[in-house]
């Protein structure tokens, strides 16, 4: 809504307005030049005779760095099939996911990836009861949540939640991918506190895995 004092600044510009076309004698179209002799104070306050008139200006007068909703969108080449696109994203270095995924100089990163809800809960749990956590939920192609040490030993470990439809369904299609490429020791699946002590006590066959081999740990040579 316009304030008291703009509403006064536009009335005053169409008052400017209607004055010099009647001290002209006649009104005329701002984009086609249309003119009309003795025109009408509605007609005065007009500035294009038609809506075809106005777009046709505004394509002009609103084009490039004139538009206030300008951004410069690049022409960028992908670095991987060459392929030339359009976009806003000055660091923007591939034109899909297919060709970042392609590029393996170095592991991708979702700088915006949607954890678990019981991501951090399983984290804080598994740090209290002495393991050392390394969140890598960020990273994609299929990568595990956590990269853990405990009982001398790594561990990749995967977070579910129960509770959500996702959770249940088991491993997205990245996440198979990995698991079925994997060549080291099982990704165990945590879902609960439970699940994280029976990590913790070294009870690892117990838990849902998928991939690999399962690795003997000291408890396991305890008994």
């Amino acid at each position: 809504m316009k304030t008291k004092e703009q509403r006064q600044i536009q009335a005053q510009n169409m008052k400017k307005t209607i004055e010099f076309h009647k001290n002209r004698g006649f009104w005329e179209c701002k984009s086609c030049k249309k003119q009309l002799q003795n025109p009408t104070v509605h007609q005065m306050r007009k500035t294009y005779c038609s809506n075809a008139c106005m777009s046709k200006n505004y394509k002009v007068t609103l084009s490039g760095k004139n538009n206030p909703n300008y951004s410069n969108a690049g022409i960028r080449t992908c670095e991987i099939c060459k392929k030339q696109f359009k976009n806003y994203i000055k660091t923007r270095r591939f034109c899909s996911m297919v060709c970042r995924n392609k590029h393996g100089l170095s592991p991708g990163m979702r700088h915006n990836a949607k954890k678990d809800a019981n991501h951090n809960e399983i984290v804080n749990y598994l740090e209290n009861g002495g393991a050392v956590v390394k969140d890598c939920s960020k990273m994609m192609h299929g990568m595990p949540d956590l990269l853990v040490w405990h009982m001398e030993a790594w561990h990749l470990v995967e977070i579910k939640n129960p509770n959500t439809s996702y959770g249940k369904k088991g491993l997205s299609p990245s996440q198979q991918k990995f698991a079925d490429e994997w060549q080291g020791g099982p990704v165990y699946i945590v879902r609960t506190k439970e699940d994280c002590d029976l990590f913790l006590i070294g009870e690892l066959k117990k838990l849902d895995h998928f991939g690999g081999y399962h690795l003997t740990t000291n408890c396991d040579e305890a008994k």
